[in-house]
């Protein structure tokens, strides 16, 4: 006899973006037992979203899932160095490395 499993999809989402999804057989009700109850959960099962996308929601159609659509590149990192130093050398009162 073989058994098959549905398998349910949960999105947490945190300001507006999907940080983690997760896949299981338990209902949503029971995330709280491996997870913090405080961690805010969408079911997405059946939905196309993947972690990154960003969320909107509309009063008629639910949960939206979109891909991000900034074209910023993320910054490397010695530029995410160089802003730092930048920052600390404005709070002790000094110059910023480009100038």
């Amino acid at each position: 006899m073989v058994v098959i499993f549905n398998m349910n999809r949960f999105a947490q989402l945190l300001y507006g973006e999907v940080i983690f999804i997760f896949e299981t057989e338990m209902p949503m009700e029971q995330l709280s037992t491996i997870f913090s109850p405080q961690t805010y959960w969408v079911d997405v099962t059946g939905k196309e979203c993947e972690v990154g996308d960003v969320v909107s929601f509309d009063n008629t159609q639910g949960f939206i899932f979109s891909k991000p659509t900034s074209t910023d590149k993320t910054p490397t990192i010695e530029e995410r160095v160089t802003s730092l130093e930048d920052a600390m050398n404005i709070l002790i009162g000094g110059e910023t490395t480009d100038g």
